[in-house]
C-alpha cells in the first residue's frame, strides 16, 4: 500500500537546502505547472488554480523523546503552490508527503491529482461506515467477516458511483444503472408512494 499525507508541522530536515521542511521545499527547483480544481466553499466560488510543483526526497529528523531516540524517516515530498492567485483570493498551497516516487513532473502531478480526490474517498468511507453500518457487524470469524466486507465494498462503490453520476449528469435516465425493479423499490422506500410508469430522471 502507498500513502499520501498533507504536512502540518514544519519538521526539521537533514541534508536539505534548508533546515526546515517548508523552506527546504521552497528552495527546490520547479518541475513545472499543473492545474488543480478548487471546490466551492461558503463565500468562495469554485475555480481552477495553476500551481507550481517542486519535489524532493527528504530525511526528517525525529522529535526529541526522554530516554530514547526515534529513527529518522525518509519521505518523498511535493510542494504544490499557487504563485499568482487572483486578487483577494487565498493562494492554494499543499505540502504533501508520500511513499510514491516524485522525481519527475508526471510523478509529482500524480501525487497532487490523487490528493485532490480525497473528498471522494472520504464520501466512500462515509457510505461504508454510516450507510452500510459496517461497524455493527458481529461476525465472529475471519471466514465470515471478509466476504461480508468484500460485498459491502462493492455496494459502497455502486452507491458512490450513482451519487457522482447523478450530480454530474442529473438528466440521465435512471435505468442506465438500475433495473426497473430496483429503482421502483427504491422509489417506494424514498417517496412512500407508488412509482411512476416512466423511469424518473436522476435529479429526482
Amino acid at each position: 500500500a502507498q500513502w499520501i499525507v498533507r504536512a502540518a508541522q514544519d519538521r526539521r530536515v537533514r541534508d536539505g537546502a534548508a533546515d526546515k521542511l517548508w523552506a527546504c521545499m521552497a528552495a527546490t527547483p520547479s518541475l513545472g505547472h499543473v492545474k488543480v480544481e478548487v471546490r466551492a466553499r461558503p463565500r468562495r466560488p469554485a475555480r481552477l488554480a495553476q500551481v507550481t510543483l517542486r519535489s524532493a526526497s527528504l530525511r526528517l529528523q525525529p522529535p526529541a523523546r526522554v530516554g530514547h531516540r526515534l529513527p529518522e524517516v525518509v519521505v518523498n515530498a511535493v510542494l504544490a503552490r499557487e504563485e499568482h492567485p487572483p486578487e483577494g483570493v487565498e493562494p492554494l498551497e499543499w505540502l504533501l508527503l508520500t511513499s510514491l516516487p516524485v522525481g519527475s513532473l508526471v510523478q509529482a502531478a500524480t501525487v497532487v491529482e490523487w490528493y485532490a480526490v480525497r473528498r471522494c474517498i472520504e464520501v466512500y468511507f462515509h457510505v461504508l461506515k454510516n450507510g452500510c453500518q459496517i461497524g455493527r457487524l458481529q461476525l465472529e470469524t475471519e471466514e465470515r467477516l471478509l466476504p461480508c466486507i468484500g460485498l459491502y465494498l462493492v455496494v459502497t462503490w455502486r452507491v458512490l458511483y450513482s451519487l457522482m453520476l447523478g450530480r454530474s449528469c442529473p438528466d440521465l435516465n435512471c435505468e442506465l444503472v438500475f433495473e426497473a425493479r430496483e429503482w421502483r423499490a427504491a422509489y417506494i422506500v424514498a417517496k412512500r408512494c407508488m412509482p411512476p410508469q416512466t423511469p424518473p430522471r436522476w435529479a429526482r
